[in-house]
């Protein structure tokens, strides 16, 4: 008999530990369950829901039959599932220029700016039709009292956006799996890729970023390279490290990947197209959100041909990923990532109207060399990590709009399962010192890099960094309540599109979706500290005139380092 590893995934809610016990020990009789007592390869104690067993292919099938049983799949490592960060790079200079006031003098103003600051700090488009704009950034909230976990290619360690007002470094290096090197810059946490050095940027950056203070935990997973640990892993080691804490601080993770099946060679064997319900369509249907250009997904193959996809592959849904993600934000932990830049549809099963239960059969195909056949895969659920209500309980995934207007990027993927959309076009950011993306010299010192980030990736940060502002004014914060916040606030009445909304030809529609643009309305305003050792906004701010009356103040006028006063509230 031979087994193999696959991942239980139990449905939420259910007796978790009358069926550990059921698979776990002898039980003649039970449908669906193995008649033998199957082994335990990877308990992952912190997940309620998941644990890997060795079992064969049929055992496997046969238990998704089990109505505890969400579903069986096989680690994705093992077969070809790899995370990539989900971005491109920006040429290396800015087209933007405006004021923003930061810890010291030496403002960054002009090109050495992240212009989402901005974007996202007004209700309207400050920029109108232009690049340039003389609003500035006011802020009252930093972050402080906030980690920030970076689920990335690492940190540059040493880079100046990641210290205080004081010059100390902001950075934690801690050990999740218990044998890591901690050591500034070791391989374990050092970015030689750029990508997690850009995000935490504009996350927590000292002048690109939102959360100026938080305290910043690198995470290196295995889109880093040498020394990172697995997605999966990562989101085990996080939870618990959250549940030991005992200091009430909140924990934001900005978790930005993208899951890709990489193929050697694929041979197609069938592609049937499914139009709804069980009807099978001939070719693919735009209507519906299925490609005809052959970008990823490939929906346009013709059957029996074979194709090189080593340097491309397609994005897929783990629910294994899927599970760990909820689970984190169970346990209290704030989660947001990045639509993805594949520029399709994403949504959900349940959003029936969307026609998301369909799916078409296409491989027989080989991995390493070992022959791999994989039956279907679904349409237009984008890619992992994701959650199964995302756009009510679930992951915060972030949406591009494109410049400084309000449409949606081209490759950005959009639809029903995206929360919001954020700046995230040619945005200026810190990186890597040995990154071989685009880049210049920091502008506060010239030992260190910059570069301009575009990508899903550069504005799912953006939408972290407001996370950690909001999780400072109120600690006790739930995923639910920060989503809520940020889909309340959003301006939906702008974002520009050609055609209709749901006009799959067009790359500005939403694809169904009907996310706004993120807007923030937290910072700039003079903050008080309540009661509940919360920051809010005064409902108002009185003086006492000569006549001793009181009168309401139209407006708070702070100084800025650079001297010059700006209104605040």
């Amino acid at each position: 008999m031979e087994t193999k590893e696959y991942i239980v995934i139990l449905i939420d809610g259910v007796d978790y530990d009358s069926f550990w016990n059921d698979i776990e020990n002898t039980s003649s009789g039970l449908p669906h369950i193995p008649d033998r007592a199957v082994d335990i390869l990877n308990n992952r104690n912190v997940q309620p829901r998941m644990c890997h067993y060795a079992l064969t292919d049929e055992e496997a099938e046969h238990l998704k039959s089990d109505s505890r049983v969400l579903t069986t799949e096989r680690p994705p490592e093992q077969i070809g599932i790899f995370p990539v960060s989900p971005t491109t790079f920006g040429p290396s200079t800015a087209n933007v220029s405006f004021t923003i006031p930061p810890y010291n003098a030496s403002a960054a103003t002009g090109n050495n700016v992240n212009w989402g600051l901005i974007r996202n700090s007004y209700s309207t488009n400050e920029y109108g039709n232009s690049t340039t704009t003389s609003s500035e950034y006011n802020y009252v909230l930093d972050g402080t009292g906030v980690d920030v976990v970076i689920m990335d290619t690492g940190i540059e360690y040493y880079h100046p956006e990641f210290q205080d007002a004081n010059g100390n470094v902001r950075i934690v290096l801690q050990n999740w799996t218990g044998n890591l090197d901690t050591t500034p810059n070791s391989i374990n946490f050092s970015d030689t890729v750029g990508h997690g050095t850009a995000a935490a940027s504009l996350t927590a950056g000292l002048n690109y970023g939102w959360a100026r203070n938080a305290t910043i935990y690198p995470c290196k997973i295995d889109t880093g390279g040498a020394g990172s640990i697995g997605f999966a892993t990562a989101c085990d080691a996080i939870t618990t490290w959250h549940n030991a804490k005992t200091n009430g601080r909140p924990t934001v993770a900005l978790g930005e990947v993208t899951y890709l099946l990489v193929r050697d060679l694929i041979s197609v064997t069938s592609i049937n197209y499914r139009d709804g319900g069980n009807v099978v369509a001939s070719s693919p249907d735009t209507s519906k959100g299925m490609s005809t250009t052959g970008s990823l997904p490939l929906y346009d193959l013709p059957s029996n041909t074979t194709i090189n996809l080593s340097s491309q592959g397609q994005t897929t849904r783990l629910t294994s990923v899927d599970t760990a993600v909820e689970n984190m934000i169970t346990n209290g932990i704030i989660f947001v990532t990045a639509a993805g830049n594949q520029g399709v549809k994403i949504a959900q099963p349940t959003d029936a109207s969307n026609k998301t239960n369909d799916y078409w059969n296409y491989w027989n195909g080989t991995y390493n060399g070992s022959p791999l056949d994989i039956q279907f895969r679904y349409y237009n659920r984008g890619p992992s990590p994701c959650t199964a209500n995302s756009i009510v309980t679930g992951a915060m995934t972030v949406g591009l709009n494109a410049s400084s207007k309000n449409y949606k990027a081209s490759f950005s993927n959009a639809g029903y399962n995206v929360t919001v959309f954020a700046p995230g076009w040619d945005v200026r950011s810190a990186v890597s010192n040995t990154t071989a993306y685009p880049n210049s010299l920091y502008f506060l010192n010239g030992s260190f890099k910059q570069t301009n980030f575009t990508g899903t990736s550069a504005a799912c940060p953006q939408i972290a960094g407001m996370a950690a502002l909001y999780c400072q004014a109120h600690p006790t914060a739930t995923q639910d309540q920060v989503k809520s916040w940020l889909i309340s606030n959003a301006n939906t009445s702008i974002m520009y599109t050609t055609g209709s909304s749901d006009d799959y030809t067009n790359y500005e529609s939403q694809w169904g979706g009907t996310a706004g643009v993120a807007y923030q309305p937290i910072q700039g305003l003079t903050q008080i500290k309540g009661t509940g050792n919360t920051w809010q906004a005064p409902a108002n701010v009185l003086i006492k005139t000569a006549a001793n009356t009181w009168s309401t103040v139209n407006a708070v006028w702070t100084k800025t380092t650079a001297n010059t006063w700006v209104q605040t509230y």
